[in-house]
């Protein structure tokens, strides 16, 4: 189907025009009562929500890229590597580019922006975050969960041991002790640090024991609630916190897609109109946006996002030249990189893998591009970059909301004591020790809503406001029913992540 214009359907064959995907142009289950066999028949008029213009924008990033860093004849690397890219419109869900590979007419016949299987790393921290801010967590067995804030401090040494709610610590069979050492992708004493630091950072243990404290079933529901469907979520494991899951890339942008419309989640949808024998058939209203998670959660972890544009590992982003907040992400063994970051008023996620059609399965990207390390903070990043600064261009630079202030935060147990000034409490230990466990700026705030709030440049800017709801920190939650998707059908496999930059 081509964008911003109808054409008469395909789908027999289900390819769409060269270098795009097909499968979002084709109505959604959820919409409508049209059957396979009925679109295979052909004579439909499919009215889309891609712009043409940024659909060829996100293309051109890709290969800018592929052409700058990728040489399959001259290095063995390079072969087979893949991106998949999605971008919405963070204040309807509406699809406005979609990168799924180079074509049918290239041999290539799967959509990378629709296609689970590949481990989203780092760029599932948020989601811990979101989680604590809005259920708190339990520091210490039989004590009702404490407030969580960005200033929490937790333990960022690489190889430490993980207690899970019952202060049990984490067992880990392959270990000589017995017990689970999580590792960071690199070995610097970082010792307490605040989350805000450790997502800038992409420090993995702080994450994984913030994830432990606040529970798996809180994080697995903001995660629902955000956008993701179950299907795509791993299981109970400490690698949950940090990206084993294998969401889509769309997906992914509808999560962040979340936090950057103040906590309301907008199911994401291509199809606007579908006309057959000159009648408009019914079914394809615009989906309305439901509450996932208080405005000052969104805000918040939105602010933090901004700070690892800012100061973190996603400080390539800056070249776009405008406010933005993302996160990098990246697996063990290299086998994927994301990035994913959103200004006001569009939300990009950009993944890439390395997988030979003849074999399934994820293989390194160690070498790739000549990087003896590939991390979401280069080539993905440098996608992101090339495509939103072309997708935006012309338009107003957008400011966010202030973040809200906090109330108080509790650290640790064993994080230094804080000064009398600070507002942070520190968790009490646990009385007796247990077992391992057994295995198991000066303008209005923009949010989206069709609101556009121009700012005179693209500075940050400070300040604070009590915000809207608060979760664990003040208000309440609001509507928080999980969004009804059609399930994808792969399984996501229990591989480790490292979560690097």
């Amino acid at each position: 189907m081509r964008p911003d214009s109808p054409r008469p359907s395909r789908t027999r064959r289900r390819r769409g025009w060269p270098g795009r995907p097909v499968t979002w142009c084709r109505p959604q289950k959820n919409h409508t009562s049209l059957t396979d066999q009925q679109l295979g028949h052909g004579g439909y008029q499919i009215y889309t929500t891609f712009d043409k213009k940024k659909v060829s924008a996100l293309a051109t990033s890709v290969t800018a890229m592929e052409q700058k860093h990728l040489d399959p004849q001259y290095r063995s690397a390079d072969k087979d590597v893949q991106v998949g890219a999605a971008s919405i419109d963070p204040s309807t869900g509406a699809i406005v580019a979609l990168y799924g590979g180079p074509g049918w007419n290239k041999g290539h016949w799967t959509d990378n922006a629709d296609a689970t299987g590949v481990p989203v790393g780092s760029t599932f921290k948020p989601v811990d975050l979101a989680a604590a801010l809005d259920h708190g967590a339990v520091f210490s067995p039989g004590q009702p969960a404490a407030p969580v804030t960005p200033d929490s401090k937790f333990d960022g040494d690489d190889g430490i041991t993980i207690k899970n709610r019952q202060g049990q610590e984490l067992p880990d069979p392959k270990d000589p002790t017995g017990l689970l050492h999580q590792r960071n992708d690199v070995s610097t004493k970082w010792g307490y640090i605040t989350l805000r630091k450790a997502m800038e950072q992409s420090v993995n243990t702080p994450y994984v024991q913030l994830g432990e404290y606040v529970g798996y079933d809180n994080v697995e529901g903001e995660a629902l609630k955000a956008g993701l469907l179950r299907t795509s979520l791993q299981y109970d494991t400490p690698g949950f916190y940090i990206g084993t899951s294998t969401p889509s890339a769309i997906r992914m942008a509808d999560v962040y897609a979340t936090f950057d419309d103040g906590g309301i989640q907008h199911e994401p949808y291509s199809v606007t109109k579908v006309v057959a024998d000159g009648r408009q058939l019914p079914g394809f209203d615009k989906p309305k946006g439901t509450t996932a998670m208080p405005a000052s959660t969104a805000d918040t972890v939105t602010d933090v996002l901004r700070g690892v544009v800012e100061h973190g590992t996603g400080t390539n982003a800056q070249a776009l030249g405008r406010p933005a907040a993302g996160k990098t992400g990246t697996t063990d063994d290299y086998k994927s990189a994301w990035f994913i970051g959103y200004t006001p008023q569009l939300t990009t996620a950009v993944s890439m893998f390395k997988e030979d059609p003849k074999n399934a399965g994820l293989q390194s990207m160690q070498g790739v591009g000549g990087y003896a390390k590939v991390f979401g903070a280069d080539m993905p990043t440098e996608v992101w970059t090339g495509y939103m600064t072309a997708a935006l261009r012309g338009q107003p630079v957008q400011q966010f909301p202030p973040a809200p202030q906090l109330d108080q935060s509790t650290d640790e147990y064993g994080a230094p004591s804080p000064t009398p000034s600070a507002t942070a409490a520190q968790s009490t230990p646990p009385a007796t020790p247990t077992a391992p466990a057994t295995p198991s700026p000066t303008t209005a705030p923009c949010r989206g809503h069709g609101k556009h709030c121009v700012s005179p440049s693209p500075t940050d800017t400070a300040g604070t406001t009590a915000g809207t709801g608060g979760g664990l920190l003040g208000g309440t939650t609001g509507g928080n029913t999980p969004p009804s998707s059609t399930p994808t059908t792969s399984t996501p496999a229990p591989t480790s992540v490292r979560g690097g930059p």
